[in-house]
């Protein structure tokens, strides 16, 4: 579980609480798991739950992707994380910055629609 998985959590938590006023819901993680939200200041933020309801049965274990997430991806991930404390912007701004320069370069059409 890296900082961009991370990230996507919140920012699904998001999504639901703005469009439904639901939450995404952490399923009795592992300790490892617990420990990098314990680190990053999320156990307070998400919604973490020791048992939970049983899979449906139409669900099915997903199979990785070799694919790599892109810059964009990788930066929206790291805003949500970004939003959810001080230490986190603090601990992820370096990141950002980088992300953000990668897609300006990548697009430079973009960037000046933006200014």
């Amino acid at each position: 579980m890296d900082s961009t998985f991370i990230g996507l959590l919140v920012a699904v938590d998001k999504r639901l609480h703005k469009g439904s006023g639901g939450r995404l819901h952490v399923i009795s993680p592992s300790p490892e798991c617990r420990g990098i939200l314990s680190e990053i200041g999320l156990l307070d933020f998400l919604l973490i739950e020791e048992a939970g309801p049983a899979a449906p049965d139409g669900m099915k274990e997903l199979v990785p992707s070799r694919e790599k997430p892109g810059a964009e991806f990788v930066l929206k991930a790291h805003e949500a994380l970004m939003e959810t404390s001080e230490e986190a912007r603090k601990k992820f701004a370096l990141l950002k910055d980088v992300l953000e320069k990668k897609l300006r370069r990548q697009n430079p059409s973009k960037d000046n629609l933006e200014e």
